[in-house]
């Protein structure tokens, strides 16, 4: 039996309607299939939940700049951290040139913002974090 198969299978036994395919829409809202279709068609979502309109920070968003040496492994342990400390990455710019990376990022947390930059600061690539 295929995967689908076994999935509309266990959808029925539990009570719900089986998708209606691989591409089923049932309890999407229609702004969000509109979204997924302009994203599709290779357009920005509409402004709005989540997009994203301009430069300004949301309230309650903390800018950090990490200045650090590039290594390819660089952005992997940046995320790393932020992920593992709860951390939402609103924006994310990075700069390389020869031996130095700068990156910016504009996250929101609910653990104290000093937790982070203690963190970021450990890692062995990173010269200096500054929050503001």
């Amino acid at each position: 039996m295929s995967a689908d198969r076994r999935e509309d299978t266990t959808e029925r036994q539990r009570g719900r309607p089986a998708a209606a395919g691989r591409g089923a829409t049932e309890g999407i809202s229609a702004d969000r299939r509109e979204d997924t279709t302009e994203r599709q068609r290779g357009r920005p979502a509409a402004a709005g939940r989540g997009a994203t309109t301009g430069t300004s920070r949301s309230p309650g968003t903390t800018h950090l700049e990490v200045v650090a040496r590039v290594a390819p492994e660089l952005i992997e342990r940046l995320g790393r951290v932020l992920r593992h400390r709860g951390a939402l990455v609103e924006r994310l710019t990075f700069e390389a040139c020869a031996s130095e990376a700068v990156l910016h990022a504009d996250v929101r947390c609910a653990a104290p913002v000093e937790v982070i930059v203690a963190q970021l600061e450990r890692l062995p690539d990173v010269h200096s974090v500054r929050a503001s």
